[in-house]
């Protein structure tokens, strides 16, 4: 009955690192190519919101599965942030 008890009154830890780092849900994804001839270079483009505490375009952004990314340029929508990525 105790186990019942202590598992009912029981608090999740908060999510420090939320708090603490910037993250970006993504919502939309365009890939532009440098050529015609090279697909594996261009210019990504993620269209989404950023949560969190602010942005910082110096710092270098991961994308799971593809690596880390140096931010380009920012553009701020009235509900969207995009964020350009090269490579």
């Amino acid at each position: 009955m105790n186990a019942l008890r202590q598992i009912a009154t029981t608090r999740p830890k908060p999510v420090i690192w939320r708090d603490k780092h910037a993250y970006f849900l993504g919502e939309d994804i365009k890939f532009e190519p440098s050529s015609e001839n090279d697909l594996t270079t261009g210019t990504v483009q993620i269209s989404g919101f950023v949560r969190g505490v602010n942005l910082n375009v110096d710092r270098l952004v991961h994308l799971p599965n593809y690596g880390d990314f140096q931010i380009q340029k920012v553009k701020r929508n009235k509900k969207k942030k995009t964020l350009l990525f090269s490579r």
